[in-house]
């Protein structure tokens, strides 16, 4: 099994409601695309100080690899992608980290 972890910032502006829809889209890739076994969200909570601006986050656990490398290249989360940009702070990169479970 293989683990997706994403990680983004949000603007400021952003209505809780919009971020919402994201993770919704987020979530709805589960329901139309093989291989998702796990699927999790939200905002940061951490008090550590050690999330470098990062203010949400998302996990997906997927069967193998390859149903990973299908998700990535499929449409539907090409526009969750665009998604997330959109309500991104501007010039912030996503983090990105897989790895293998149970390994």
């Amino acid at each position: 099994m293989i683990k997706h972890i994403v990680l983004f910032k949000v603007k400021e502006n952003v209505p809780s409601a919009e971020i919402d829809d994201v993770f919704r889209a987020m979530e709805e890739l589960r329901h139309h695309l093989p291989g998702i076994m796990l699927f999790s969200c939200g905002k940061n909570t951490s008090e550590m100080g050690l999330s470098d601006g990062f203010t949400h986050a998302m996990s997906m656990d997927f069967v193998d690899t390859e149903y990973l490398e299908n998700v990535l290249l499929h449409p539907l989360h090409h526009k969750v992608v665009a998604k997330v940009k959109e309500i991104s702070a501007d010039n912030q990169p996503m983090l990105v980290v897989d790895y293998q479970i149970g390994q």
